[in-house]
């Protein structure tokens, strides 16, 4: 029981501005996004990844796309919080370096950049093709 354990705790802080973000997610054994909105792009799960912290939520969203399961978090079904007590027990089995590592390859600007000049030689192709 997480309750009982003296060395777990859980911190609520509320909103928090960018610079209040960064220890947060640093020092935190993990992240947790009990989210109800269906937001198709949570960066807050992206800054969690980057810090070297697992993200545990609800699968809405893009949260899904966002998670590699049991390496970068875990993804819970929706409204399940038995299933996201199991997954907080369960996170200590992933490796901070593991969590950077995803963001970097999947959502880095350099990515971003790579993908957007891909889609555009791709437009650019299919356009030279119908003239």
């Amino acid at each position: 029981d997480l309750s009982k354990s003296k060395k777990s705790k859980v911190v609520y802080v509320g909103g928090v501005n960018d610079v209040q973000k960064k220890p947060l997610f640093t020092n935190a054994s993990a992240f947790l996004l009990p989210t109800c909105l269906e937001d198709p792009l949570p960066t807050v799960v992206l800054e969690s990844a980057a810090s070297g912290t697992p993200t545990i939520a609800f699968s809405r969203g893009g949260v899904p796309e966002m998670i590699a399961e049991g390496k970068t978090g875990y993804l819970v079904d929706r409204d399940n919080l038995e299933g996201m007590i199991s997954a907080v027990k369960m996170s200590g089995n992933i490796k901070p370096e593991e969590c950077r590592k995803f963001a970097e390859e999947n959502f880095s600007y350099k990515r971003m950049a790579r993908d957007y000049l891909g889609i555009y030689r791709q437009i650019m192709e299919e356009k030279s093709l119908t003239r």
